[in-house]
């Protein structure tokens, strides 16, 4: 076990790096860890592990996209690889490029794509169908924010090296290409499509999720229950699911096997139970479309039975050792999934809590199981998501065994049917269909309760390595004396919280929202938020996905006061997810979209611990149109000042001069309109001379913002220039004895080498 846990430290090491070591750095650590393993076992998997997962990278990094060809039209050749994603207005799909041209001239890309196809006029999209597009590429981004999740790394972790949408286009068409090898996507397709025609859609989505692991016939609505009752996991295909069918078939096939001597003659009724378990095992992941998280899981599932099919006796920590450093030479990318590691954490939890007890009965083992379940996965589960369902013990002590014996057994048995009569499969679904109507609509009347979700703000590692020990220590099979001695290593990770600014300084951090505007500016003890980031119809909502997990995630519950710049979409469009859920002190400006707020008008002022807000344009009784309209806000104290403009343009910013007697020099200013032409005029810029402009863009963004002459206008003013777009989140204090400490650039702090 220590070996193996060295490995994967080693594994994990490796996925921090910024630059990837050369490779025979990589294989001279693999001799080097041959060299150590006799007298240092420890230190060699240490090393070996960071020599492999060294060459591994090295491997999947030679399909990056070429920078030279982004956000050009070129010809895409290749293979629908998963279930399309429909959404209002679009479809979103993986493709498999096997060719790709610009007109006639090859370019030297091969490999997994997201894509996204815009319009109601497409045409339907089937998994496992060929096709030639015309498609604008680049190298997959994602946002990056402090203490939120790296979208970026779930596309390094699924092999996604590029990431586009589809051009309107006659020379769009479908291809006669053979089936992939392996490849069940087609009859997937049709099963999933045969499903949403024949049965509710509640019970039709469940059945999808559960068999071929199609997750998008669920309502946000559904997502939501399952998210407040902590069922998440049973309605995705994880290590549960496929263990389960494993699970199921093994202890079937030994059953049966030993009614026939003959049979046991040929094959011991547990090898043939344990071959049974791998298969069932190896086509449950077909079924699910060998999704990377089913892929470990039947890496783990052989690695565990493959001692039984061998007549060789392992413990169980010995076999989860093996799984470990299997799945880990399998894919070490797999090292940064929280599935990864919730999956094995809640193995070791089970093997925990089984350890040591010989207890009669069913229901009490079966309470004190899930309990040392969840004591032991929370801390983890708070490191990860920031947050927690007050019903996950109750309500998982019930829909475990209701999804492990009934739901997922009788789904599977209807989909082996389907595969055999087609008709008489239906009929089963059919028949079985009122279970998971009954499921969805009694997780959704328990999520009504709304007994609320634990939410804290992110933790150091540190304190969560201690609360997981004081976990493991009252869990601990044995009666131990000194058991409350857990409680100290449990309650730094409980009553953790982050330290806000001193008195008399703030902090601003310009989010990364994509195309869009979102400023949080925190002082000792408030909170004012300066838009609210974009928000597309059936699509992105930067208020829900962006600004209120990074509030909670700092440890802020409430926002003081909302300011909306102008009632654009793009500043106001995450207004009302913000709203919903998180409580909002007072709006000032214009969010549009039917909500009240105090306008704002030059001349407001007001002062949080020793921080100075000033309003400064518009002026009284001035029309503006949408853009000029912005509500412009100078935040100050003795460091410096910050300047937020919105998408404020030329005659706006003349006005605003003039109000001002032609001088407003600020510290840092968020540059108007991203950066458009429209604005950022010669004499506001020389107005202003700031140290530095901040530029809130998307990556590649259709507009092409910033325009580079107002890039060389602000540096020429002798000002540092940074995008949102290239940095990531933009963080700066200022403080009164220590002036203006960043930008801090979110991306540089949380360099990867596989960012790209």
């Amino acid at each position: 076990m220590p070996v193996a846990l060295a490995f994967a430290l080693g594994v994990l090491s490796l996925q921090q790096f910024s630059e990837l070591p050369p490779w025979p750095l990589a294989l001279a650590a693999l001799l080097l860890a041959l060299v150590l393993f006799r007298r240092f076992p420890w230190l060699a998997a240490l090393v070996a592990g960071l020599g492999y997962a060294g060459l591994h990278a090295r491997v999947a990094l030679g399909a990056d996209f070429p920078l030279a060809w982004e956000m050009k039209d070129l010809t895409a050749e290749g293979r629908v690889v998963s279930l399309p994603d429909l959404e209002a207005g679009r479809v979103r799909f993986a493709f498999q490029i096997d060719s790709l041209r610009d007109g006639e001239a090859p370019v030297a890309f091969k490999g997994r794509a997201r894509l996204s196809w815009y319009g109601e006029a497409r045409p339907p999209l089937k998994a496992g169908e060929g096709w030639s597009l015309k498609v604008r590429l680049k190298r997959p981004r994602g946002l990056l924010n402090p203490g939120l999740y790296d979208y970026e790394s779930w596309l390094w972790r699924e092999g996604i090296r590029a990431a586009g949408y589809v051009r309107d286009s006659d020379q769009n068409r479908r291809l006669a290409i053979k089936d992939a090898p392996l490849s069940l996507d087609p009859w997937r397709q049709a099963l999933g499509d045969a499903l949403d025609a024949h049965l509710p859609q509640g019970a039709a989505a469940l059945i999808k999720a559960l068999t071929i692991g199609d997750g998008n016939g669920f309502t946000p609505a559904q997502w939501d229950s399952f998210r407040k009752t902590g069922t998440n996991h049973l309605v995705s295909i994880s290590g549960l699911h496929v263990g389960l069918a494993a699970g199921l078939l093994l202890l079937l096939t030994e059953r049966l096997w030993r009614l026939s001597p003959a049979l046991c003659l040929w094959l011991a009724a547990p090898k043939a139970g344990a071959l049974a378990g791998m298969i069932g095992a190896f086509f449950y992941t077909a079924l699910a479309g060998f999704l990377v998280p089913t892929q470990r899981s039947l890496v783990m599932i052989v690695a565990l039975l493959a001692p039984k099919l061998l007549a060789r006796e392992v413990r169980p920590w010995q076999g989860f050792a093996l799984a470990l450093i299997l799945v880990l030479l399998f894919d070490p990318r797999a090292v940064m999934s929280p599935g990864f590691l919730l999956s094995f954490a809640a193995v070791a939890a089970i093997f925990w809590g089984l350890a040591g007890r010989r207890e009669r009965g069913y229901l009490l083992p079966l309470v004190r199981l899930q309990w040392v379940i969840l004591l032991l996965i929370t801390p983890l589960t708070l490191f990860l998501f920031n947050q927690t369902s007050l019903l996950a013990f109750p309500v998982n002590l019930l829909a475990v065994p209701w999804f492990s014996l009934v739901l997922v057994p009788a789904a599977l048995v209807a989909v082996l049917l389907f595969a055999l009569v087609p008709a008489w499969g239906l009929g089963l679904f059919g028949l079985i269909a009122p279970l998971f109507t009954v499921s969805i609509e009694g997780l959704q009347a328990v999520a009504a309760i709304d007994a609320g979700l634990l939410e804290i703000a992110g933790r150091p590692l540190p304190v969560l390595i201690l609360a997981s020990l004081g976990a493991a220590w009252l869990a601990m099979p044995m009666r131990l004396p000194a058991r409350y001695l857990a409680l100290p290593l449990i309650l730094p990770f409980a009553l953790w919280r982050e330290v806000p600014p001193a008195d008399g300084a703030f902090e601003a951090t310009l989010l990364d929202v994509g195309q869009g505007l979102s400023v949080a500016v925190r002082t000792a003890s408030h909170l004012l938020l300066y838009d609210a980031g974009p928000a597309y119809p059936g699509g992105f909502d930067a208020g829900e996905s962006v600004v209120v997990p990074y509030l909670r995630a700092s440890g802020v519950g409430r926002v003081d006061r909302l300011v909306v710049s102008h009632s654009g979409m793009d500043h106001a469009g995450g207004v009302k997810a913000l709203m919903a859920r998180m409580p909002v002190g007072d709006l000032l400006g214009n969010p549009g979209q039917g909500i009240a707020a105090t306008p704002c008008r030059a001349g407001q002022a007001w002062q949080w611990d020793g921080v100075d807000f000033r309003i400064l344009h518009p002026g009284q009784g001035e029309e503006w149109n949408d853009n000029d309209s912005s509500c412009v806000l100078s935040v100050s104290n003795a460091a410096g000042s910050l300047l937020l403009t919105g998408d404020l343009e030329a005659p706006g910013e003349a006005a605003l001069l003039s109000r001002q007697g032609g001088t407003l020099q600020t510290s840092v200013v968020q540059v108007g309109h991203h950066g458009s032409r429209t604005s950022s005029s010669p004499a506001f810029v020389a107005a202003l001379a700031p140290r530095w402009a901040l530029i809130p863009n998307g990556y590649r963004n259709r507009f092409g913002f910033p325009a580079p002459e107002v890039v060389q206008r602000w540096r020429t003013a002798g000002a540092g220039v940074l995008e949102t777009a290239d940095s990531g989140a933009l963080r700066l204090l200022f403080h009164p004895s220590q002036g203006l400490i960043g930008p801090v650039r979110e991306r540089e702090q949380r360099a990867r080498f596989w960012r790209r």
